[in-house]
């Protein structure tokens, strides 16, 4: 049976999953030496019912960046070596730095 077939027939008997909306956020792992720490943070935003996408697989940021855009993510995040994360606001193109907790606040 074919994927579109298969498709129409769980939505002729209305159990064809629900679309998701757009992540909030776009996690993006600039540094792979950061990778595990970055999945912390991804796993503890995601504890407080944030959406978050990440990439599987490395990627320059420019990849990540449009991924983000195709995401429909309202920020990316970006973990520093420091353990402060980079924010910008896609919307209004705005960068900040702050802590986990301050970020989970803002959204």
């Amino acid at each position: 049976m074919g994927d579109v077939v298969l498709a129409d027939m769980l939505r002729d008997k209305g159990l064809f999953p629900e679309a998701q909306g757009a992540a909030e956020v776009y996690f993006q792992i600039l540094d792979e030496s950061l990778r595990q720490a970055s999945l912390s943070c991804i796993q503890q935003l995601r504890d407080r019912n944030i959406s978050v996408e990440w990439p599987m697989t490395p990627g320059g940021g420019n990849k990540q960046f449009k991924a983000a855009k195709e995401a429909g993510a309202r920020y990316t995040v970006t973990l520093q070596s420091d353990g402060s994360l980079e924010v910008k606001n896609l919307a209004s193109r705005e960068t900040s730095s702050m802590s986990l907790d301050a970020f989970a606040g803002v959204c």
